[in-house]
């Protein structure tokens, strides 16, 4: 009984230990996920968000590759290059939305 309790404490510190070490880092998962939304805002067809967005790309991989507060500074960074370049994309979009818009709107009264 002794052995299956020492065998059960064995593997759940094994299991605690391997699960730890496999989590990304908040900073990471953020700054992924942020430039995952500017991408999918379309940053990557506006001139002025794709610079951002590259910006924010490269900050990611430095902050991977320097780790620890250096790291987590510059997935910091990235987040906040990605949230930018999403936010233009977004303005962007409703900018010609609302031209459009007044087009259809210019046309509607010529009539």
């Amino acid at each position: 009984m002794r052995d299956l309790r020492l065998s059960l404490l064995l593997t759940a510190v094994v299991c605690g230990v391997a699960m730890a070490q496999a989590a990304a880092p908040k900073w990471k998962t953020d700054a992924e996920a942020e430039i995952q939304a500017a991408q999918a805002a379309g940053a990557e067809q506006v001139p002025a968000a794709q610079e951002h967005l590259a910006k924010a790309s490269a900050a990611l991989a430095q902050a991977a590759k320097a780790g620890g507060d250096v790291g987590a500074a510059k997935g910091a960074l990235a987040y906040a290059e990605a949230q930018l370049a999403k936010n233009l994309a977004k303005e962007a979009k409703a900018r010609a939305d609302l031209t459009a818009a007044t087009t259809q709107l210019n046309a509607l009264k010529a009539q």
